[in-house]
Order: structure tokens, then C-alpha cells, then sequence
């Protein structure tokens, strides 16, 4: 993958998983929050946030198990982050992904956010 790559990965002609790097999903991840903001107040949020955290694999393991990690990302929105492998010169010993796993609902970023967010500027 190089910088700004996005790779969807469909089944059966259907949309089932995006693969972005992680600089690329920090900022999808605050592209969203500035244009669909909490309801809830700031100490609210920290007691209602999502705590689970990103399942770190390497790409072999994926491949391996791809229905069901499929099944997770589509099901319950879970995000598995590729590790970088020696192949990739990367230092093997990290546990920092390179890239994300994540559902199509969360890659695509609904049109009528943009709208609403254009409108109030």
C-alpha cells in the first residue's frame, strides 16, 4: 500500500470491508467527529465510549481466517489492524498497524453528513 491507498474488498459483487492505512483512518476518525458531534456532554462521552480496542493480526492471518474476520468487521463493526511484516522492512518486535480492517459502513462517510455540515458554514 502507499500513502493515500484505499482497497475494498467485496464478496459476491458486494461491498464487504475497506482496508485503509491508519494515518488514513486517524483522520476519517476526526473528519467524522467534526461532522457528526457527540450528543453527549464531554464527561458523558467517556463513560458511554466504545472501549474495545483494534485486533492487531498479520496479513498470513487474515488470509487464513478472512470469513470470519469478514463476519466480525460486517457484524459487530470490529476493526483489525495489519501488523507489518519483514517483508514490509518493518521491525517485526512493534505491535503498531500499518493499515486498518474496517466495515464499509465506517469507510463511507454518509453524504448527508457532508451536506449538514456544508449548510451550517
Amino acid at each position: 500500500m502507499q500513502k493515500g491507498d484505499r482497497i475494498i474488498l467485496q464478496q459476491a459483487g458486494e461491498d464487504v470491508g475497506a482496508i485503509i492505512l491508519e494515518s488514513e483512518f486517524e483522520k476519517l476518525d476526526y473528519l467524522i467527529a467534526e461532522l457528526k458531534p457527540s450528543q453527549f456532554l464531554p464527561e458523558e462521552e467517556a463513560y458511554y465510549e466504545d472501549e474495545r480496542g483494534i485486533h492487531c493480526i498479520y496479513p498470513d492471518e487474515l488470509v487464513e481466517d478472512i470469513d470470519n474476520i469478514l463476519a466480525d468487521v460486517n457484524e459487530f463493526h470490529e476493526l483489525f489492524g495489519l501488523l507489518p511484516t519483514e517483508e514490509m522492512g518493518e521491525d517485526v518486535d512493534i505491535c503498531i498497524p500499518v493499515a486498518i480492517l474496517m466495515s464499509v459502513d465506517r469507510f463511507w462517510v454518509p453524504e448527508y453528513l457532508i451536506a449538514e455540515n456544508l449548510s451550517r458554514k
